[in-house]
Parts: structure tokens; sequence; C-alpha cells
């Protein structure tokens, strides 16, 4: 498989297989696109919860650091609504709800109904003003997405780790 996009996350404190402090080792470099993610041997500010989560803490360098997924192609409303790259969304393939996502500048959340991959448009469950090349990702807090698998604040985070004890 080629063309794997890994995006938004933590690369922190890697070392290879032989224990040698390597924050990437990626032997063809076709298969894996690194893209916007934080490369660091500094702490990031991430606590790991109870239920084995790395969630960010109050001052956290990945709080509202992360990159929008995808973007707007041109400018419109409506439900359809067309994109860059529709890969990162889901419209539940009948089993679950679609994703909520987030546009810049909207604290409004948005679910997708459905995902045309071939003409690179998501239908939304409502209508919706968007300008040309304005971001879109799934559902965040704050003023952007943060860098890796949990965002600041969020429910999946809520068992105490705003307490500043970093790993």
């Amino acid at each position: 498989m080629y063309d794997n996009v890994a995006a938004n996350n933590v690369l922190y404190g890697n070392v290879d297989c032989s224990g040698t402090p390597r924050q990437i080792a990626i032997e063809v470099r076709r298969t894996v696109i690194l893209r916007d993610n934080l490369v660091t041997t500094d702490d990031p500010g991430l606590t790991l919860t109870e239920d084995r989560r790395f969630c960010p803490v109050v001052g956290s360098a990945v709080v509202d650091a992360g990159a929008f997924i995808a973007r707007t192609t041109s400018g419109g409303s409506g439900r359809r609504v067309p994109v860059d790259d529709t890969s990162w969304f889901s419209d539940g393939y009948g089993v679950v709800d679609g994703d909520e996502i987030r546009f810049l500048g909207s604290d409004r959340p948005i679910r997708i109904v459905a995902v045309d991959d071939a003409s690179l448009t998501i239908v939304l469950s409502e209508e919706v003003s968007w300008n040309k090349n304005q971001g879109i990702h799934l559902w965040y807090e704050g003023a952007a997405p943060d860098l890796g698998a949990f965002e600041f604040g969020s429910a999946q985070c809520d068992d105490g780790h705003n307490s500043g004890n970093s790993h």
C-alpha cells in the first residue's frame, strides 16, 4: 500500500527496533506521507489517562496547533460542499451517524450524511455557506484542531488530565 497520509500526529520519544532514538524510520518513503505532524524531543504536554489515552494538558504545545484535513475548492452555499480530499470523512455507511465536522471560523457542528469520492464532495445534514479554501475538520474544540488523537477539553479526556502532570 502506498500514499498513506499521517497528519496531525505527535511523534515524541520514539525509538527504532534496536532502541536507537529515531523519531521517524520509514524504509519505503512512498508508503507513508507525513504531513503537519509535531516531531519533537521536547515534552509536548500530554498526560496518559487511566484508560491509556494521551491527552493534552493546560499549556500543551499541541492545543490548536493542528492543520485542517480538508479545504473547500470553491465558495458557495447549500448541502453539497466540494472539498480537496474526501478520504478523511465518513457518512457512517448506514451503520452509525456520519462524522460531525466544523468549518474554520464557525463553532456550529454539522453532520455528514454522504461522501461522494468521485466528485470530491461531502453532503451535509443542513445548508451552510462557505468560502473558497475554507478549512474543514472533524469536530474540534478551540480555535483550531489539536495535534494528536484527542482534543483538549473533549469528553475522551475528562478524567482529570488538566492537572498539568504531563508525560
